[in-house]
């Protein structure tokens, strides 16, 4: 049980089925009208929203054992109207959903399940909409043979269960460079990914049975859920993991120096090369570790390329040329004392 679920009470049903205090919320957005039905909205639908989706994800928790799930949230009564023409300040349904533990919030990451009472009711699960990186993962996943074939399959068994296939946005071609014929062409036209579930009986709203139905639903489309987690979910390392590989960067190409590389890879502060903003300049780690696998005894396989091997002749002719690290400069002659 999460933190704070003790206090919330069982979830019973929600005030009616015909979510009649939104309703006349729409004829009344006036602060005043609202300061006096407020008891009315908390008791009616707040709190047996926040009960339910406390229940909710204790019940669908084992359909995602790769990914932990985080705690529901339900949004604010209170809509946004700085930007808007629409100055209404409240919205007319409830919402919530159940998010990914690990991965954070918002409409850019998967969802188990997202639940809209109102006037409209509906529920879904998936990929609301898909930040840059993320869909050109997610468009090499559908252009790929094996996983595109696997996701449409996913998506066609929903299909026929009743789900319906949607999302933030649809293009009306598909990426540049793919043929339009291509047999997943509507899932490549795709800038998010959903599937709504069946339609919601109102009956449901005034019953426990809501629960019930809410979790065969999600289990149905756990497929198309937790798999776009792993591969598409977001991931920003700390900043003190981009500084750490920085540093061993930097550590790598000092032990390559000292050990003697060519002196095309001098690591003195003064000879390295600086990025814009005044700062040393990040090499792959993968570069430096091929260096330092080479330094203790790889095959010069590995750093073709990087660093001279000592089988090829004119390579073994430069490396006599070059005078050892601790014979590169002539001990100083001893000072004589006639000398002024």
């Amino acid at each position: 049980m999460p933190s704070g679920a003790a206090t919330l009470t069982r979830f019973e049903r929600f005030a009616d089925r015909d979510a009649r205090f939104f309703k006349q919320l729409a004829r009344n957005q006036s602060r005043e009208w609202f300061a006096a039905h407020r008891d009315e909205y908390e008791r009616g639908w707040l709190r047996p929203m926040k009960a339910l989706l406390a229940e909710l994800r204790e019940g669908i928790d084992p359909f995602f054992p790769q990914h932990p799930l985080g705690e529901p949230k339900v949004f604010r009564i209170f809509r946004d109207v700085r930007f808007s023409k629409d100055k209404s300040p409240y919205k007319t349904p409830i919402g919530g959903y159940v998010p990914i533990g690990h991965a954070g919030t918002g409409p850019a990451l998967p969802a188990p399940v997202y639940l809209h009472l109102g006037p409209e009711r509906f529920a879904c699960a998936g990929h609301y909409m898909m930040l840059p990186d993320q869909l050109a993962r997610y468009h090499a996943a559908v252009l790929d043979e094996k996983r595109g074939a696997e996701l449409a399959g996913i998506v066609a068994r929903l299909a026929k269960k009743g789900f319906a296939l949607g999302g933030h946005e649809t293009l009306k071609q598909v990426p540049r460079g793919v043929d339009p014929a291509h047999p997943r062409a509507d899932l490549l036209k795709r800038k998010g990914l959903i599937v709504a579930f069946p339609e919601l009986p109102k009956e449901l709203l005034v019953s426990r049975a809501l629960l019930d139905w809410l979790v065969r639903h999600v289990k149905q489309s756990a497929p198309l859920v937790e798999p776009r987690t792993t591969r598409m979910a977001r991931y920003d390392p700390p900043r003190r993991c981009r500084r750490t590989a920085r540093s061993s960067c930097t550590s790598a190409r000092r032990g390559a120096a000292d050990a003697g590389s060519p002196a095309g890879w001098s690591t003195s502060p003064r000879e390295r090369p600086r990025d814009r903003r005044g700062g040393m300049r990040r090499i792959a780690p993968c570069v430096s570790r091929r260096r330092s696998a080479h330094l203790v005894g790889a095959p010069p396989s590995w750093t073709s390329g990087l660093l001279t091997s000592s089988s090829s002749p004119v390579a073994a002719a430069g490396a006599a040329a070059v005078p050892p690290r601790a014979a590169a400069r002539p001990p100083a002659e001893p000072s004589s004392p006639d000398r002024k």
